[in-house]
């Protein structure tokens, strides 16, 4: 009976043992995979910077897979692992950029009690901020004819409200100030078009004419904002 016993007590004590192995296996096998796609976002961030660095530099038509595995000081086969090819590498820089400013958009809190003037007003001035953050990027980006950069930067198609994400935010705050009363009554995707184009235009004259200064941006700015916003307003 004690050897029956002490049969059954090793055999408890072995499977514990395979249990806490087996734990411990997944839980290392687990970090690895971390660690790994950790490395690797680490490697796919640095494959973008680089590119974007050379593209800063020397234009789209610069940008090779060559340039990026030169500078990074890597094989070819590394970027292939990450990216089809160029157009990739391209579609992906305009595609952060412009997540980066549908980002810094939404963030903005909307007023209380609702303003959609004022909404409009504080996402216009957000919108212009971020893109003199990186107007290097951004003017070579919304520039460009290219069809696979054009996907990203259009915003003068019928229907554009319900593709894109920062004219559907800014067509549905012209929608509610029309609909109040504060706004007047028109196409509000129309209307939404025509006024990010205007802030685009003195948005690229200061990308352009880098050394005005901030006070003077500021003015710019908000003049210009104060005009489109009573153009529409119904006060």
């Amino acid at each position: 009976m004690q050897l029956d016993k002490n049969k059954t007590y090793d055999k408890i004590l072995l499977i514990k043992h395979c249990l806490i192995y087996k734990h411990r296996l997944e839980r290392e096998q687990s970090m690895s995979r971390k660690r790994q796609e950790i490395h690797q976002e680490a490697l796919r961030t640095l494959i973008l910077e680089t590119a974007k660095k050379i593209v800063v530099e020397e234009g789209l038509n610069g940008l090779s897979i060559r340039k990026i595995t030169t500078q990074m000081d890597y094989s070819p086969g590394i970027i292939y692992h990450y990216f089809k090819d160029k157009n990739a590498i391209v579609d992906a820089l305009v595609f952060e950029g412009y997540m980066s400013i549908v980002k810094g958009i939404s963030s903005v809190e909307p007023p209380e009690p609702a303003n959609p003037e004022l909404h409009i007003r504080h996402v216009m001035k957000r919108y212009v901020e971020i893109a003199l953050e990186q107007r290097a990027i951004y003017r070579l980006f919304l520039l460009s004819d290219s069809p696979e950069i054009l996907k990203h930067t259009t915003v003068l198609q019928k229907g554009i409200s319900g593709t894109s994400l920062s004219m559907g935010l800014l067509t549905e705050q012209l929608r509610q100030g029309m609909a109040t009363g504060i706004f007047k009554v028109g196409d509000p995707e129309l209307t939404a078009q025509v006024l990010w184009s205007a802030v685009y235009g003195l948005v690229m004259k200061l990308i352009i004419e880098s050394d005005v200064p901030s006070e003077q941006q500021e003015a710019l700015i908000n003049t210009q904002l104060d005009i489109l916003l009573s153009g529409l307003s119904i006060k």
